[in-house]
């Protein structure tokens, strides 16, 4: 794949595990997404002797702040045939009793799904959908230390067959890809998601570059 350092980013995607996994596909909850410099401290990646804290909370930085609302999701324009989401089955919803809004990514044997950056729609030139708040542009992330988001996860998800993962694409074509990250280990809170709990995720820039 050609070398890309993660600069104007078109999408982020929460990976399938594809057809040789015949069983139960990833779901993704995500939320609280954030490029930053000051990434949060994870906890042990070791099982834990005693169940987790809460994921400690990081006051957003307005540059840059991904996905915290569904209002953060649609800068410019109301089409809803126009989604700033990605993937057949991705969705986004309002929290319930003061939990957080989050994005739902269902995957299949063949898709996953995820959020896109940038200018959706033109008229004369004129961008009339945006998705973030990134000034109707592909956003660079290459001089940010880590991309954040709390998790949670469903399926099958054996670390054999399948891993719940993620990576980038660009704004380029033919598109760039990012290296793919498992969601799991050095870069999850406890080391694995929960189905139950948001867990928090903190993955560095630079294990995405290519």
């Amino acid at each position: 794949a050609p070398d890309w350092n993660i600069t104007n980013a078109y999408a982020i995607y929460f990976n399938s595990c594809g057809t040789s996994h015949t069983t139960a596909q990833p779901t993704y909850w995500i939320t609280s997404i954030q490029v930053t410099n000051t990434p949060p401290p994870l906890l042990a990646t070791k099982m834990p002797v005693t169940a987790p804290t809460s994921s400690p909370v990081i006051s957003p930085l307005v540059s840059g702040i991904i996905f915290y609302n569904l209002s953060d999701a649609v800068t410019i324009g109301s089409d809803p045939k126009l989604n700033c989401t990605t993937g057949p089955y991705t969705t986004q919803s309002a929290g319930i009793n003061g939990d957080y809004d989050f994005i739902k990514v269902v995957t299949d044997m063949w898709n996953g799904g995820g959020l896109l950056f940038g200018c959706m729609a033109q008229t004369n030139y004129v961008c009339t959908k945006s998705c973030f708040p990134y000034n109707m542009q592909y956003p660079d992330f290459s001089n940010y230390k880590a991309i954040t988001f709390l998790a949670k996860a469903t399926g099958d998800l054996n670390g054999i067959t399948c891993n719940p993962a993620f990576h980038m694409t660009s704004s380029d074509w033919p598109r760039k890809t990012s290296q793919g990250v498992l969601l799991n280990g050095q870069y999850v809170d406890g080391g694995a998601l929960s189905s139950t709990e948001w867990t928090r995720v903190v993955i560095p820039i630079q294990a995405l570059k290519t």
